[in-house]
């Protein structure tokens, strides 16, 4: 693990990224990196972090089909990134 607290606003910029770990890092705040272009993004994995917000624009990850961000301290969490499994 990393000691990383703060992603940079220009990590938003990485439209070909597939992966994210960022997991059992410092992370506190993602608030302000909008990942609405991050169209190729398929997993993020923030676990073990100090997050109260997840990242904006998660919406707009259009093949984003894993998000892990358990064991931090977040206060809620964004509308429409739940979608209900159907069998």
């Amino acid at each position: 693990a990393n000691e990383i607290e703060v992603l940079p606003p220009d990590f938003g910029k990485l439209i070909n990224l597939e992966l994210f770990n960022g997991s059992e890092n410092r992370l506190i705040s993602v608030e302000k990196v909008d990942l609405r272009n991050m169209k190729s993004l398929t997993e993020i994995d923030v676990s073990v972090n100090k997050l109260k917000v997840l990242f904006k624009g998660l919406g707009g990850c259009q093949k984003l089909r894993y998000i892990n961000a358990s064991k931090n301290l977040l206060e809620k969490v964004p509308r429409g990134i739940l979608i209900p499994i159907l069998n």
